[in-house]
């Protein structure tokens, strides 16, 4: 009979290894997941561990505790909240500039044509 408990074998057949971390956010290092897991990051003025389930010496992440640990980083930041799409960033970006013109603004990149 094993000596780990339903929820164990859970988050175990489900879970990532540290390196499946450090892949999933950008190929970060595994000393960083190593890191996080052990002494968290400093957000303000708390501190905000990876949590993991640690079996046999190894840390098993599941996927909500890799999610939470990154919305913790992100306070305020809605998770769901819909990115705009490149077209509507673009136009945001011309209706700002055509502003900051307005107001005199004299912003480097290409010069406007003369009238």
């Amino acid at each position: 009979m094993s000596s780990a408990t339903v929820d164990e074998q859970r988050v175990v057949i489900g879970s990532l290894s540290p390196q499946d971390v450090a892949t999933r956010c950008g190929n970060v290092s595994l000393k960083a997941v190593n890191r996080w897991l052990n002494s968290g990051v400093l957000v303000g003025s708390r501190r905000v561990k990876l949590r993991s389930l640690k079996i046999g010496g190894r840390h098993h992440i599941t996927e909500a505790d890799l999610s939470e640990f990154v919305a913790a980083q992100n306070p305020g930041r809605a998770s769901d909240a819909p990115v705009p799409k490149v077209r509507e960033r673009k136009k945001r970006l011309r209706e700002a500039v055509a502003q900051l013109r307005e107001l005199g603004v004299n912003l480097p990149g290409k010069k406007e044509e003369a009238a």
